[in-house]
């Protein structure tokens, strides 16, 4: 049976409907309460209960105690604050529960704890900031929430809403400002943090919480005759309804406790000290019924004391001590029944006749309130005596009882030098003053001079309306005596001497060939106090002025120039070292001799003996470093070959490093970890495990290879410490990226920029304390450190890092490991034992300058040649370069990539490069024999396309090089002035591989990789 009562503007529900109704529908109605023994309890068939767009503001704990037939039940657009397990207890078989659109702020863990069948869930359009996960522990039927339109906190406690599946809509963060309106769906796991000092507000609400001396029972709170000076606000429960502190020393009521106690319908403040009663202090306890203010010391009720409380009953100002009340303060008590104004002594003069006709209007005071003054009025009773006897017969007297609670009237202004009186809602006041002027009543001079405003030792004085001035010492002016007086304005300098101010006085700067206080004194060119000539030059005088004869190595109008020995040297595999008057030569590793040109066995044909002489005649003074070779292109250019690991156009960057020894380690200065900290390390290893980076103390950051994956350590001071681990192994000998993160509590985790792993180190601190830091380790730790790190449990293995370092950037700069603070064991370039090579080696631009960019290289050629490795002969003039004396090959490893379809090899290919000549000339200057290789065999390998497509494809790959006159793939190749030679396919295609995948380099006819295409699906 159905029964609608849609908008018939009740108040309550009807006593009159069918005890046997099954859905009763009242919405649009007026409706505030439920109460737990109304007329809904005849109602126990109910199935379906609708109460939307009512006023519903309260349910009584148990109002559907017994329902066990409802399965609907609609309570959306009203005005909820506060639902708890109580209030929907019964409720045991309800599937659908709409809560739209209400004033809910806190959902606990327990409200809906015996409604396990129910299925659909909407709190959507309230001020819910927080719900845990463990709300939803009993709801194992629950399939639709709908959160929309709250203002949620993302923070710790909502991390599980990314997961659930029963969320419906699109939920928005609200609170921080980095995340508002972000929809929940698109945060990542690492967004969800907690401040250290947040809670789940709706923890305040909990019974649990009662101030000391107090009771808390069934939102009562009773701290009666518990000495309390001050009200413990905080400590209550924030659905307070009934509030009893009578009988203590309370003098004040702070603005705060009507703030948070918003559901208080009586209060009882009597028998303390409350002198008075700010304006709006309870205007936002509209729910307000009792107030009770009897026999305290109140002098001032401000008029807006009680605004806003449009529901107070009944209202207590008994025994107290009030002569005056404003006009209007009572304006807002519209269905006020009872106050209670006796013992109190009234002036009724003219200003308090308003009161006695408020009071006979509706007869709200019982007849108790009697005048004090003055005297025709005294003892007679507010609510009898006639309007006509209240006059201002003293118009004195009757201003000292208005100045009482109105300290700033005209004819008592208590501020001094015209300062403004102006009154605090208290009662009290404060005084406005003048520039000038401070003070509780404006009554001290400000002291303008307090800071000490002159400079230079000025005096100051103290003015009037705010100033001051200051009397300069001798050589100063201005306001502040910060202007030095332009003392050269007149000057005594001669001989186009130039003057210089300083203070109160000025000196003369002198031509080089005058002195004297005034460049009045000529000197001689030649005189010994003048010492022109340098570095023990002698002075020779001239008709024209002088020359110095310099001594040997030196040059120069003063001899102030050393000559550069260098421009001219013959140092042939090594560095030159300037000296007065001569220079030295510092080898490169495998030369000797005092011009280094006696080589080793090893080196001894690594330059051809025609461009020895070239080199040594043509590299200057601007060498190259760390034994790279020094020589000139055509144009007179000086270009460095670099050793492996070094970088640059003169080789001064080491780029790369290799370690291969426990107890190796480099230490860097220590980065900034403020906005964030980016360490970007690019290494390959076959190792197990290493330390990669370590930075700390107590608070750390530590990454280092465990069982081949990534572990990483992260404690900013909040421990304990934090730990993830990669998901792949990385110690399979090839190159891999590593990126390591740290913002304020945050840490990412990135391995070759595939995926991200995000931890969070919570706690009280926000950034690591570094002051005791001392520096950034990489690749190990000294042993000290390595023993206390492995203690603190920071790194799990002390074990230094084996194999290569290709790359290391802090916070997004290149560090050139050359110039760290110290390195131990450690050696650059990267060593050839079946890892990656990262570096730039002397073979790896045949005829060009190598750069590396990323995670490989780019080889800018030198006139003559072209190509991707610089192994082509260009069609400029040849040029002889010094070239290896001798057939080699290296091995490279790259993805190979077909220039028709695009598509990729599935895995790294090895190639060989031929490189180095064959020493035999002909007649017209072409090798009779090539470099060129051999033992080629054919493979199969995949290949995949962005398409998804597949196929296999074969390629010739070859062992080694050699030097031979033999046909290359059908062709007879003649390589001109000493070149070297690259494999020429057998199907005219050009080729590109990777190295690491990053960056594509076209190989134009110069791999080594012969293949036939043979295409299978």
């Amino acid at each position: 049976t159905a029964v609608t009562c849609r908008g018939l503007q009740l108040r309550e529900i009807p006593n009159d409907i069918p005890k046997f109704t099954t859905e009763l529908y009242l919405q649009d109605n007026l409706i505030k309460r439920i109460p737990r023994n109304g007329n809904l309890q005849r109602l126990k068939n109910l199935r379906i209960l609708d109460l939307q767009n009512n006023q519903l503001e309260e349910i009584d704990d148990d109002a559907f105690n017994g329902f066990d037939s409802m399965n609907q039940l609609f309570l959306n657009n009203n005005s909820l604050h506060r639902i708890t397990s109580l209030t929907l207890n019964g409720l045991i078989n309800v599937q659908i529960l709409n809560l739209n659109a209400n004033k809910l702020t806190c959902i606990k863990n327990d409200t809906f704890i015996s409604m396990n069948k129910l299925e659909t869930l909407s709190l959507n359009n309230n001020q819910i900031k927080y719900v845990t996960s463990s709300l939803f522990d009993q709801l194992r039927l629950l399939s639709e929430l709908n959160l929309e339109s709250n203002p949620l906190i993302c923070n710790c406690h909502m991390e599980w809403f990314k997961q659930n599946k029963i969320l419906i809509g699109q939920p928005e963060c609200k609170s921080l400002i980095k995340l508002h309106d972000i929809p929940i769906s698109n945060m990542t796991d690492g967004e969800f943090v907690c401040h250290p000092t947040e809670m789940d507000m709706c923890d305040a609400s909990q019974s649990k919480f009662c101030p000391q001396n107090c009771t808390c029972y069934d939102h009562i709170v009773r701290c009666s005759h518990a000495q309390l000076k001050l009200i413990p606000y905080e400590e209550m429960p924030i659905d307070t309804e009934e509030l009893y502190l009578d009988s203590n020393n309370i003098e004040e009521v702070p603005m705060e406790l009507t703030d948070r106690l918003t559901h208080l319908l009586r209060i009882d403040l009597s028998y303390n000290k409350l002198r008075s009663i700010q304006g709006h202090l309870f205007s936002k306890l509209t729910r307000l019924e009792t107030l009770t203010l009897s026999y305290n010391k109140i002098q001032c009720l401000d008029s807006n004391a009680f605004n806003g409380l449009k529901n107070l009953r009944m209202l207590s100002l008994h025994g107290n001590e009030i002569s005056i009340i404003s006009e209007g303060t009572f304006k807002d008590l519209a269905i006020l029944s009872h106050i209670a104004l006796g013992g109190n002594p009234f002036y009724c003069d003219c200003h308090l006749a308003w009161l006695s006709s408020w009071i006979k209007a509706d007869f709200v005071e019982p007849g108790i309130a009697r005048c004090a003054a003055p005297p025709p009025m005294t003892n007679k009773l507010l609510l009898t005596s006639p309007i006509s006897f209240f006059q201002c017969y003293n118009k004195s007297e009757s201003n000292s009882y208005q100045e009482k609670c109105n300290s700033c009237l005209n004819n008592t202004n208590p501020c001094s030098n015209n300062g403004t009186c102006r009154l605090l809602p208290t009662g009290k006041y404060v005084c406005d003053c003048l520039p000038s002027f401070h003070g509780e009543h404006c009554e001290k001079l400000v002291d303008t001079c307090f800071d000490n405003p002159c400079r230079q030792q000025g005096t100051c004085h103290v003015l009037l309306n705010g100033r001051y001035q200051c009397n300069c010492l001798a050589g100063f002016t201005g306001r502040q005596c910060e202007i030095n007086t332009n003392n050269c304005f007149s000057n005594n300098c001669q001989n186009n001497g130039t003057c210089i101010d300083n203070i109160n006085d000025y000196s003369c700067l002198c031509l080089p060939l005058y002195t004297g206080k005034y460049c009045e004194k000529q000197l001689d060119w030649c005189d010994k106090d003048l010492n022109i000539c340098k570095n023990q030059g002698s002075c020779l005088r001239t008709e024209k002025g002088y020359y110095c004869k310099c001594p040997l190595g030196f040059e120069g109008i003063n001899c102030t120039d050393n000559i550069d020995d260098c421009s001219n040297h013959t140092c042939q595999f090594g560095v030159c070292i300037d000296k007065i008057n001569g220079y030295t030569c510092k080898c490169h590793s495998g030369f000797m001799g005092k011009f280094c040109e006696i080589t080793s066995q090893l080196k001894s044909s690594l330059l051809q003996n025609n461009q020895t002489e070239i080199l040594s005649k043509t590299c200057t003074s601007e060498i190259c470093s760390n034994n790279g070779i020094c020589y000139e292109d055509s144009l007179n250019r000086v270009q460095c070959r670099c050793s492996p690991g070094f970088i640059g156009d003169r080789c001064l960057t080491l780029k790369s490093v290799h370690a291969n020894r426990n107890n190796s380690y480099m230490k860097l200065s220590k980065p900034t970890i403020f906005p964030h900290l980016n360490i970007t390390m690019m290494f390959s290893t076959i190792q197990n495990n290493g330390v990669l980076v370590y930075f700390g103390h107590m608070g750390h950051i530590a990454a280092e290879l465990f069982m081949g994956r990534i572990r990483v350590s992260y404690d900013i001071g909040n421990s304990p410490g934090s730990v993830l681990f990669s998901y792949d192994t990385v110690n399979n000998g090839k190159i891999h990226e590593l990126q390591l993160i740290s913002i304020g509590q945050n840490f990412s985790l990135i391995v070759d920029r595939s995926y991200t792993r995000f931890i969070n180190n919570r706690g009280i601190s926000t950034y690591m304390n570094t002051s005791e830091i001392d520096g950034l380790y990489i690749s190990g730790l000294p042993k000290e450190l390595t023993t206390r790190a492995v203690q603190l449990w920071h790194i799990r293995e002390a074990t230094s890092f084996k194999g290569c370092i290709h790359a290391l950037y802090i916070n997004d700069e290149s560090i050139n490991f050359a110039n760290v603070d110290y390195r131990h064991k450690i050696l650059p370039g990267c060593v050839e034992n079946g890892l990656n090579e990262l570096s730039c080696t002397a073979t790896t631009c045949q005829h060009g300058r190598c750069e590396l960019d990323g995670f490989t290289y780019i080889c800018k050629c030198f006139d003559g040649f072209t190509g991707p490795t610089c192994s082509e002969v260009s069609t400029s003039p040849a040029v002889i370069l010094p070239l290896i004396n001798s057939c080699d090959w290296s091995i490279e490893t790259g993805y190979y990539i077909d220039p028709l379809t695009k598509c990729r090899s599935t895995r790294r290919l090895r190639m060989t490069k031929c490189f180095g000549t064959c020493p035999s000339l002909s007649t017209n200057g072409t090798l009779s024999s090539c470099c060129k290789p051999i033992e080629g065999k054919r493979r199969y390998f995949r290949m995949t396309c962005a398409s998804g497509f597949a196929y296999r494809q074969s390629l010739e790959f070859f062992k080694e090089c050699t030097c031979t006159n033999s046909l290359i793939s059908g062709m007879n190749v003649s390589c001109l002035n000493g070149g070297d030679h690259d494999q020429v396919p057998s199907l005219s295609r050009n080729h590109t591989f990777h190295l690491n995948g990053t960056f594509p380099t076209s190989i134009n006819g110069s791999d080594l990789l012969t293949y036939h295409d043979n295409k299978i699906p």
